[in-house]
């Protein structure tokens, strides 16, 4: 890392022309002023297009690009080709930050010698997040390994998203967002963190993420859950491809396990791939005794052994 580095903090555009200032305003009020903000408007048919060239009248720092309207993924995509950082940083529009949130995570870069920082989120319905009051601190380092075992344990939010997060450039270039895809992030923060090397997360609550019950993050649709399933197969082939066996075995344990958990909740779209016997290929042997237990123990009896016994336990 150089002394004074430049951040690039990339916003996508669309249809958000109530909460864009107060995005693009917590961004401007960044502690560490070395940053450049790019507002890839995605063809946005509101007002925020105009919006976005104000800003970029207001503030130097400040560029817009316009395109067409391509999804999530390709906006940040056509944002990183733009950004001249040493770090990409993203915000999603509807969503603010706390005046230290790029100070905070080059803090962790550098304290810990980390190639990719990460903090944490507090869930926002409104306006006027303070980020007064934070938890005690608390830091957890993970190798290229142990980081995507932490995606399915307590660490999964605050990793998995690509927001909150200072990663290098490079590496963002090397594995793009799949366009039209949800589950983005799931697609990619994988492959960064394994790619990279070291990851530090701390649990600084530095970055609002708003809760709008009308977004697709909250409703639940066929076409979401499948691209949920797809991202588990493709995180399998990856480790597959690359040669890691532990993360191989940790894949197809992640995905089966998901099978099931949902399955025995009722969706459809896992008891359609369980029927169709898709997930063969994924019972490798080191997924572990307990893993094929729990599958064809809901095979056998329609039952999630793995809540059921949590549920004698607790009695």
């Amino acid at each position: 890392m150089t002394e004074n580095p430049l951040v690039s903090i990339i916003v996508p555009v669309y249809k958000v022309e109530a909460f864009l200032d107060r995005c693009v305003e917590s961004l401007l009020a960044q502690s560490y002023e070395n940053i450049e903000i790019i507002l890839v408007d995605d063809g946005s048919p509101d007002a925020c297009p105009g919006m976005c060239d104000v800003w970029a009248e207001k503030d130097h720092r400040i560029q817009v690009l316009h395109k067409a309207n391509g999804g999530l993924s390709d906006a940040r995509n056509q944002g990183v080709k733009l950004a001249r950082g040493e770090y990409v940083c993203f915000v999603d529009s509807d969503d603010y930050v706390s005046p230290d949130h790029v100070e905070y995570l080059l803090g962790l870069l550098r304290d810990y010698g980390a190639d990719i920082a990460c903090g944490s989120f507090r869930p926002v319905s409104g306006d006027g997040e303070s980020f007064g009051s934070q938890p005690e601190e608390h830091v957890a380092c993970f190798d290229k390994i142990s980081s995507y075992k932490a995606l399915s344990g307590r660490y999964y939010m605050p990793l998995v998203t690509a927001w909150a997060k200072l990663f290098p450039a490079d590496a963002v270039r090397a594995n793009p967002f799949p366009p039209g895809r949800l589950h983005e992030d799931e697609a990619v923060t994988y492959k960064l963190f394994y790619e990279s090397g070291k990851t530090v997360l701390g649990n600084r609550e530095i970055y609002a993420y708003y809760q709008n019950e009308k977004s697709i993050t909250h409703t639940k649709t066929r076409k979401n859950m499948e691209a949920c399933l797809q991202a588990y197969e493709e995180q399998y082939r990856y480790f597959e491809a690359a040669g890691c066996p532990p993360l191989q075995a940790a894949a197809a344990k992640r995905l089966l396990g998901t099978l099931v958990d949902l399955a025995d909740r009722g969706d459809e779209v896992c008891r359609e791939f369980l029927a169709e016997k898709r997930e063969k290929q994924y019972l490798i042997s080191s997924v572990g005794l307990k893993a094929k237990i729990r599958y064809y123990g809901y095979l056998l009896f329609r039952v999630d052994l793995n809540k059921l016994y949590h549920r004698i336990i607790k009695k």
